[in-house]
């Protein structure tokens, strides 16, 4: 039971991203709809900068 909910969930998230991915690769206006690669690309960017986990604890707090 709980392999087949879990497996259900995990299909449903790559089916968004999928979809995601695709529409922003149609679309083709990174100002508009960023494709998901890009936006973990800059998250692994980000993640390593000073004052990144600072700044989403300050966000979180409030």
């Amino acid at each position: 039971m709980f392999n087949r909910s879990m497996l259900q969930k995990t299909a449903a998230v790559l089916i968004a991203l999928g979809v995601w991915q695709a529409a922003a690769m149609l679309l083709d206006q990174k100002i508009l709809l960023v494709s998901p690669v890009a936006v973990l690309i800059r998250l692994t960017n980000i993640w390593i900068e000073e004052g990144f986990f600072a700044s989403v604890w300050f966000s979180f707090c409030r």
